[in-house]
C-alpha cells in the first residue's frame, strides 16, 4: 500500500450560498468531501487542509481578513495533529505554502485531491503535484465550479467541471467518487 494523504483545496465560505462567489453543488461537493475525510480518519491518514486568502483587499472574494476565507465548518476542522492547514496566497497550493515539504516529510507517494474551483485552484494544484511526482487520486464529485466566461460567451458551472474532470483524468490523476473511498484509500 502507497503511503497516502488527503487535502482539501479552499473549501472555503465565499463559495458556498450567502458567500461571495457561491459554486455549482458546493454543498454536495462539502457532502462529499467530508465521507472521504471521514473514512481518511478512520484509517490515519496524513489531512491537510488548504485556504486560500487573497491579498488584495479589493477582491471579490476569499479576500484575507473577511469571513469568506474560513474553512467549511462541514469538514470537521482539525482537532488532531495529524491534520494541518496550509494558507496559499495563489492557485497552486504548493506554492508558498510548505504542503510538499510536510507531504515529503511523512513518506507520502499519493494524494487525494477534493476541493473548489475544479477550473481554477484544483486544476493547477493537481497539475503541479503531477509534475512534482505525487501520484493522484481525485475525488471529482467532491470538487465544485462556478461559471466562466469565453469570448463573452458564458460556460456554465456543470459544463466546465466535467471539462476539467476529464483532463485531469486524462492524464494528471486518477478520477475517483466519494461512495468508494473505503476501497481507494486502502489500495
Amino acid at each position: 500500500m502507497k503511503k497516502t494523504a488527503i487535502v482539501t483545496i479552499d473549501i472555503q465560505m465565499d463559495y458556498f450560498p450567502g458567500g461571495r462567489f457561491p459554486l455549482f453543488r458546493a454543498r454536495s461537493a462539502l457532502r462529499k468531501a467530508a465521507k472521504v475525510l471521514a473514512a481518511g480518519r478512520s484509517l490515519g491518514l496524513p489531512i491537510y487542509h488548504i485556504k486560500h486568502e487573497g491579498l488584495n483587499p479589493k477582491g471579490s472574494f476569499l479576500v484575507q481578513g473577511t469571513g469568506g476565507v474560513e474553512l467549511h465548518p462541514g469538514l470537521g476542522l482539525p482537532t488532531e495533529e495529524r491534520e494541518r492547514i496550509f494558507v496559499k496566497h495563489e492557485p497552486d497550493s504548493f506554492q508558498g505554502t510548505g504542503l510538499e515539504e510536510a507531504l515529503r516529510a511523512v513518506g507520502v507517494e499519493r494524494v487525494v485531491w477534493m476541493g473548489m474551483m475544479s477550473w481554477m485552484c484544483v486544476d493547477t494544484t493537481v497539475r503541479s503535484a503531477f509534475a512534482r511526482g505525487f501520484e493522484g487520486l481525485l475525488v471529482e464529485d467532491a470538487c465544485a465550479a462556478g461559471p466562466l466566461r469565453h469570448g463573452g460567451l458564458p460556460i456554465l458551472p456543470w459544463t466546465s467541471h466535467r471539462v476539467f474532470m476529464a483532463a485531469l483524468g486524462a492524464r494528471f490523476a486518477r478520477l475517483v467518487k466519494a461512495k468508494d473511498a473505503e476501497t481507494f484509500l486502502l489500495e
